[in-house]
């Protein structure tokens, strides 16, 4: 059952990717010169775009410490 479910999913997403296709095309052909570009995830309920994580200052010192400090060492000269 849970097949089933996830082909359908598949297949509402496959139908979407194509409406949006077609709606991206004709609201760019159709949009004026001053507006930015439609893209497809403006049009698709299901491909959205994520917004990237921000990572803060302390939280990068809280990995740096976390991580172990390898030391590199130069051959010694002959």
């Amino acid at each position: 059952m849970r097949e089933l479910t996830w082909m359908a999913d598949e297949i509402n997403v496959d139908r979407w990717d194509r409406a949006a296709d077609v709606m991206t095309l004709l609201a760019n052909i159709h949009r004026s010169k001053r507006a930015r570009p439609y893209k497809r995830t403006d049009f698709h309920p299901y491909r959205t775009v994520a917004e990237k994580p921000s990572i803060t200052r302390s939280e990068l010192h809280q990995l740096r410490e976390g991580l172990p400090v390898h030391h590199v060492t130069l051959p010694a000269k002959p």
